[in-house]
């Protein structure tokens, strides 16, 4: 940054200029116009070395809790739901059976009952197959899908907690909002709390996208 007083150059992040001790005034990315900012996130080291080899393996990895947590989930739903499968099937026998030996012309039909509860272990099961597809659909983009980067402005941020209610413990799931450099806004959900927890709104960067998900961020300071 040149110094508004005496012209010198100061190192980035200095607050007063090495040469005549002024005072120095960084400006933020909102008083920068957009085509600067992005010049600058283009033209800094992050960005160049963004797709080396030496910084891909270093991007966050899916913990082994996680993974294991994406099988046991779906699998929990359907050791429970499918057993539920069966036990409409055998109350509706036995409910046949005494409906037949009551000699009633409409005994029989007693053992229909049963099987009107039939849908709900159905659902449970189609549910936990589709959240097993899912999320492991999910995981696979998340650690083998090709390395996409853009130059990015974070413009905002938010959680979504779902679950939670009686003995289910609930999920929270983060998101955020970079504008691109064409000016198109679009949210990402980003795998890893604590890349959320990094980035701040008007965070000028590099985002690292795999497929649809922000898999990493790193800062570039903007200044002049």
């Amino acid at each position: 940054m040149k110094c508004d007083n005496c012209g010198g150059d100061s190192s980035p992040g200095a607050s007063f200029c090495q040469y005549c001790g002024a005072t120095l005034v960084w400006k933020s990315v909102e008083e920068l116009s957009r085509e600067q900012t992005f010049a600058k996130i283009r033209a800094s080291q992050q960005f160049q070395q963004a797709l080396s080899s030496a910084r891909i393996v270093k991007l966050p990895k899916i913990h082994g809790i996680q993974k294991a947590m994406v099988t046991i989930a779906p699998l929990m739903i359907l050791l429970v739901a499918v057993p539920m499968l069966f036990i409409p099937l055998v109350m509706g026998g036995i409910f046949a059976v005494v409906g037949f030996s009551s000699r009633s012309p409409w005994g029989g039909l007693l053992g229909i009952v049963p099987l009107i509860a039939i849908p709900v272990p159905l659902i449970a099961i189609g549910v936990g197959i589709y959240l097993f597809k899912n999320l492991r659909s999910n995981m696979n983009k998340m650690e083998n899908a090709p390395v996409h980067t853009e130059p990015v402005i974070a413009v905002a941020k938010r959680t979504h907690i779902s679950g939670g209610g009686g003995d289910h413990s609930a999920s929270t799931h983060y998101y955020v909002t970079f504008e691109l450099e064409d000016a198109e806004r679009r949210e990402f959900p980003v795998w890893d709390g604590r890349m959320y927890g990094r980035i701040a709104e008007q965070d000028a960067g590099v985002l690292f996208l795999r497929d649809k998900f922000a898999v990493d961020f790193d800062r570039v300071a903007i200044t002049l």
